[in-house]
């Protein structure tokens, strides 16, 4: 027989209801409205392009690397202070590729480029947005220097730097300039790191490598395509990774790590419910 438990003045206490703690991943999602996605509590817009009456699709990809492969054997004689298996283990990298003296983020763009632009059978595009944060010159931008090498009298072209994350980025703004009637729309990201790291640097040397990704843009039917695009920036990151004007200078990576799972976790605690099926 179980006895209920008393209060003070001989009454039934009440039971409580327990919390429900629930991992982010497996938060429930609406069905019917979005609600916003949250990172650090606070709200990312996010841009919807069926509920503009419009579609925004992935035409094609293009991509270019540099030339030279370079193994993790490479950088330990180059004076990397890790070995091959631990590079390996601890990141998945076993090779990356470096640029040759030739090559320029610029070179390497193009090229990625062209490949999107064969694979899209176009001759054209109506935008050219080019991030990078490693051009070798400050003017003109590289988004002008890519324009030049592609001959794309008449498109207007311009350049963000926002380095890791830049093509995502290109990607929102190539989504909204679409939507407002510029198609097809060209987005391309190149690096060129290898000429900014330090080979015996254990936080960055084996990470970086050299190469560029361009992905084509145009309009579709409402429904199809794109589902949502939305970025956001947190701002007590913004000293986790350095990199000074001097070419002499390197990158500086204060806490690796740290800079990896604060990415990770940020994505899962983004959830976009799943699109209404009409």
């Amino acid at each position: 027989m179980r006895l209920a438990r008393r209060d003070g003045r001989g009454r039934p206490r009440r039971r409580r209801p327990r919390a429900r703690l629930v991992h982010p991943r497996r938060a429930p999602r609406a069905r019917r409205a979005r609600a916003p996605a949250r990172v650090g509590g606070d709200a990312v817009k996010i841009l919807e392009p069926s509920s503009l009456g419009r579609g925004v699709r992935l035409v094609s990809l293009g991509a270019a690397l540099g030339a030279r492969c370079v193994t993790n054997d490479d950088l330990s004689a180059l004076g990397y202070p890790e070995a091959d298996a631990f590079v390996t283990r601890a990141t998945g990298i076993s090779e990356r590729r470096h640029a040759d003296d030739h090559e320029t983020t610029t070179s390497l763009a193009a090229d990625a480029c062209r490949q999107a632009m064969r694979r899209a059978d176009l001759a054209q595009v109506d935008l050219l947005i080019v991030s990078s944060s490693s051009a070798e010159r400050i003017i003109p931008t590289v988004g002008s220097s890519v324009h030049r090498e592609l001959g794309l009298e008449g498109a207007p072209a311009h350049s963000i730097s926002a380095t890791c994350s830049g093509f995502l980025f290109g990607v929102e703004v190539a989504a909204r300039a679409v939507l407002t009637g510029l198609d097809p729309v060209m987005v391309c990201a190149s690096e060129l790191r290898s000429r900014q790291v330090d080979p015996t640097d254990r936080a960055t040397g084996a990470l970086f490598g050299d190469a560029a990704g361009a992905a084509i843009f145009a309009s579709c039917p409402p429904g199809e395509g794109l589902i949502a695009v939305g970025t956001t920036s947190i701002a007590a990151g913004a000293d986790s990774v350095s990199l000074g004007r001097a070419r002499e200078d390197r990158l500086v990576m204060a806490n690796g790590p740290q800079v990896y799972f604060e990415a990770v976790e940020g994505l899962s605690l983004i959830h976009i419910s799943e699109p209404t099926r009409r």
